[in-house]
């Protein structure tokens, strides 16, 4: 189990994406009236402003589409994990981008466009979040 504080508080709207999370699977907000794909959950969908939602799995890689190091975080309690990687993935087929954590990486070897798979890090027994590392993962044992 990893710690991670502070901890995501999933709101009612929210859930199924984190209930998806445990089941290691990328779940995401679906217009049923435009096909729009709609990440943060929202009560309306934002292109037609249509109320017919539901929830479509998507693909669990992509690429990275823009990525930073974090040397410096903004809350104290992420001191211990400095430096790490704030990304943007771009998920396959359905173009949604996920802000998120790359992990199990030399994040100076990072680069655009690089393949990424997701990793579902257990931070609770009832409690999964999500991270990407680099599709060719394993060959390097730091972050």
């Amino acid at each position: 189990m990893t710690s991670r504080v502070p901890a995501p508080q999933p709101t009612q709207l929210a859930q199924p994406f984190w209930d998806a999370l445990l089941e290691q699977r990328i779940l995401i907000q679906r217009c049923n009236s435009c096909g729009n794909l709609i990440h943060n959950p929202k009560i309306r969908c934002p292109n037609c402003h249509g109320a017919d939602l539901g929830w479509a799995n998507c693909p669990t890689s992509g690429r990275i589409y823009s990525y930073t190091v974090v040397h410096r975080p903004l809350n104290d309690a992420f001191a211990d994990n400095v430096p790490y990687v704030i990304g943007l993935v771009e998920l396959d087929e359905v173009k949604v981008r996920l802000m998120t954590n790359i992990v199990n990486c030399d994040e100076e070897a990072l680069e655009i466009g690089e393949r990424v798979n997701a990793v579902f890090p257990k931070v609770a027994d009832d409690f999964t979040v999500f991270a990407f590392e680099p599709a060719m993962s394993g060959a390097y044992d730091g972050r």
